[in-house]
């Protein structure tokens, strides 16, 4: 059974060594594995640093014009051979002890169709799980892994579509790729046709890669304006995709969630398109469920789509200094 790894970077020269690193140490040239390292067009000095690891015998790099990361992604299912394909991002490092997890898993479960994992969360020094599944998800489930999500929605339990937590099967991912142009979501939209297809899933709080929450310049906390726009475009579109009313609401919420991030962009003609996105897709925030959720969409219907976006960050400025200073 082959395992493919396939790692996008793109101007990461200050990290992406340490990925790599912790990646090949948990390989030692095993023949069940394949890395795949895609350079999507930096211009900083990532590709000479990746140059390096040509002599790997089970790492394969690809050099290729900017596309962004969901290109860079696609690109790299395009050219693995692996039964099995597992996403790590370039500034990702992979926690102790997860190949051989993930393999473990492989081969006592055979034909699955996902493994979903958890994150190590990193905050000034201190390691904690992304989020703590109870014993009723967890290990193997032979059945439709939408239900799954549902009833982590219905627990409140937050789940995640981050593509480092899956594991999936070359087979059930078939003719699927990430959506190019968009900054910000992609792994939302490729994880939303993705999971209907899910039956046969093994589920762990094993946590596959660590995530360092203080770094400003990590893929995952950059908000540009450009993320701000595509977040709200991704999450109107997944909320459109699903008939379910659970995801449904689900993916309402993610979308109010972004409202109070539009006053702060830096572009007024941004400012104008998110405006113009939240006018257009007003019956999402009316479906999002919650007290806060309710509170944004009373606010807005009140004072406008602007003036509402400011009350709504202003309100949660306010929460957040009570909550630092209770």
């Amino acid at each position: 059974m082959l395992l493919s790894i396939v790692i996008p970077v793109y101007n990461l020269e200050k990290y992406i060594e340490r990925t790599l690193k912790s990646v090949l140490d948990q390989c030692n040239d095993d023949k069940n594995i394949e890395i795949i390292i895609v350079d999507d067009g930096s211009s900083d000095n990532s590709g000479i640093l990746i140059n390096k690891f040509t002599n790997n015998l089970n790492v394969k790099i690809i050099h290729q014009l900017n596309g962004g990361v969901s290109a860079a992604r696609n690109m790299g299912i395009n050219q693995s051979s692996g039964d099995y394909i597992f996403f790590v991002d370039g500034d990702d490092t992979l926690y102790n002890g997860t190949i051989d997890k993930i393999m473990d898993i492989l081969n006592k479960n055979r034909g699955i169709d996902v493994i979903f994992g958890n994150i190590m969360n990193v905050k000034q020094g201190k390691k904690e799980l992304d989020i703590e599944y109870n014993e009723r998800i967890l290990g193997f489930h032979d059945g439709n892994f939408l239900e799954t999500i549902k009833y982590l929605i219905k627990s409140k339990k937050y789940f995640s579509w981050n593509s480092c937590q899956y594991i999936y099967s070359r087979e059930v991912i078939g003719t699927t790729r990430y959506p190019l142009g968009i900054v910000s979501g992609e792994d939302c939209i490729f994880f939303s046709h993705m999971i209907e297809k899910l039956n046969r899933a093994y589920i762990t709080n094993f946590p596959f890669v660590e995530y360092e929450k203080d770094r400003l310049d990590s893929i995952t906390n950059k908000q540009s304006d450009n993320a701000v726009i595509d977040q709200l475009k991704v999450f109107s579109q997944v909320y459109y995709y699903f008939n379910d009313d659970i995801l449904k609401s689900f993916f309402a919420n993610r979308f109010t969630n972004i409202i109070p991030l539009i006053p702060d962009m830096l572009s007024p003609d941004n400012k104008d398109i998110a405006y113009k996105l939240i006018r257009k897709n007003m019956i999402v925030l009316k479906n999002s469920r919650g007290v806060k959720y309710s509170v944004t969409y009373i606010l807005l219907n009140l004072f406008g789509i602007e003036r509402g976006s400011n009350y709504v960050l202003k309100i949660n400025r306010w929460r957040r200094k009570n909550a630092i200073n209770s």
